[in-house]
């Protein structure tokens, strides 16, 4: 729960102080833009994911990301480009999952061509970056 005074126009999701965290970006019609960092703090572990696709989708745009344990899929990001009001929010997908459950998780990536991998959670956290 936050409040933007004034009219706002776009919010862009990003990590500001690279902490594989999402944090954001509020644009207000004349007015100045409003930055919210996440500090949120717990003992959960954070991680971010970055695709690099291949050819003319070096951001992979189109790919899905799943975060599964087993057969259950604990969450999951899609990489889009675009909408906001002339903004575009970062292609880094954001995760959050206990430290219990990261043990037997994994990161399942279907790309854009229909190429489908896994990878593995980094264990301290922090970016996975990952090539098609």
């Amino acid at each position: 729960g936050w409040l933007v005074p004034g009219n706002a126009k776009a919010v862009v999701i990003a990590d500001l102080d690279g902490d594989a965290r999402p944090d954001a970006l509020v644009s207000r019609n004349n007015e100045s833009t409003l930055a919210f960092r996440n500090i949120h703090t717990d003992d959960r572990l954070h991680f971010a994911v970055r695709l690099h696709g291949r050819g003319g989708n070096p951001d992979a745009i189109g790919a899905r990301i799943t975060l599964q344990s087993g057969a259950n899929t604990l969450d999951a990001a899609e990489i889009r480009a675009g909408g906001g009001y002339a903004s575009q929010s970062t292609t880094t997908a954001f995760f959050s999952i206990s430290r219990e459950a990261a043990a037997t998780a994994k990161i399942h990536i279907r790309w854009p061509s229909g190429a489908e991998t896994d990878e593995a959670i980094p264990v301290s956290g922090g970016y996975l970056n990952v090539k098609e």
